[in-house]
């Protein structure tokens, strides 16, 4: 089976159950992947808002995650540092600037698409999180990337 990332509470295409945002306990999905490309030494997951009006806006960046690591529990907490996931960090995401996810919260009347993408690199990026944004974050990435898998998603709210 190819590099795919996946959720047992919604499908790739489906709109995020309310848990999931800001309506809700906006606490991350419990996620996981099956493979993963040849040669990857960790993972980077990024949740994105694609409709966001500046354009995109990072949601959640986790960088570092262990490369034999296949899934995320629910909930994970808004911290730096992530022991339970090995050498696994967080960084301030662009929506609060608070570490950590922050779940999907277009304006009222809006619907938004959203992606959760899951990057294999070649390398451990070790980047301070307390101090690295997320666009030197992503940047770093450029050059090492050996694949990545997508769940994309939406939200609207009332």
């Amino acid at each position: 089976m190819a590099f795919a990332l996946l959720c047992n509470d919604f499908k790739n295409g489906d709109v995020v159950p309310k848990q999931y945002t800001c309506d809700g306990a906006n606490q991350s999905p419990p996620l996981w992947w099956n493979d993963s490309p040849k040669g990857a030494v960790s993972f980077a997951l990024l949740f994105v808002d694609l409709d966001a009006p500046g354009g995109s806006l990072i949601h959640w960046l986790l960088y570092d995650l262990p490369s034999p690591t296949r899934r995320l529990p629910s909930g994970m907490p808004g911290i730096e540092l992530l022991p339970q996931l090995g050498r696994a960090r967080q960084t301030k995401n662009d929506v609060n600037g608070k570490v950590g996810y922050t779940g999907p919260c277009p304006p009222a009347g809006s619907s938004h698409k959203y992606v959760f993408k899951l990057v294999a690199l070649g390398r451990i990026l070790s980047m301070p999180a307390a101090t690295a944004k997320s666009s030197e974050v992503t940047k770093a990435m450029q050059g090492h990337i050996l694949g990545s898998a997508e769940l994309l998603c939406s939200y609207a709210r009332k």
